[in-house]
């Protein structure tokens, strides 16, 4: 999925052309060996347990530090102020993982995954590896603050 994505901004000439996701396993399987099919799970798996630990642990850590100062009460407006700070801090730990890990699964040259963060790292600095923040806190915000909410709110049900 991530090479059919970055597939668009690529120079014609240099474009995979994979017609469906499918297929482009098929490809990937068939042209780079099926070992090329899992690039960058590590990178992918570490994304997941940062974003996840960082989101729900500063939830919880902002909401009871909120609580404790009595200027607001328990109810959705600190639910929401809390989600969006917690996933604020998840955005942006998780942001230097989630591009190289994009980097990683969309090479199709033969670098490893600690050429390729060098590389960038080298050619582009550090403000590379918080590129796109802004787009993944406004996708991942509005989804935190709702889930949380929604959580909340069915806590008091059940």
């Amino acid at each position: 999925m991530v090479r059919m994505c970055a597939d668009g901004v690529k120079p014609e000439a240099s474009r995979l052309n994979y017609p469906s996701a499918l297929h482009g396993l098929w490809r990937i399987a068939r042209e780079e060996g099926l070992a090329k099919c899992f690039r960058g799970i590590g990178p992918t798996v570490l994304r997941s347990v940062i974003m996840n630990a960082s989101q729900l642990s500063c939830y919880d850590m902002i909401k009871e530090a909120l609580l404790g100062t009595g200027r607001i009460a328990d109810g959705v407006p600190l639910h929401l102020l809390t989600s969006a700070l917690g996933g604020t801090v998840a955005v942006t730990l998780v942001a230097p993982v989630d591009v190289m890990k994009s980097r990683i699964q969309s090479s199709t040259e033969g670098a490893t995954a600690a050429q390729i963060v060098a590389r960038s790292l080298r050619n582009e600095g550090v403000a590379v590896l918080f590129r796109g923040w802004a787009p993944a806190w406004l996708r991942m915000a509005p989804t935190t603050m709702l889930t949380f909410m929604f959580f909340e709110q069915l806590k008091k049900i059940f």
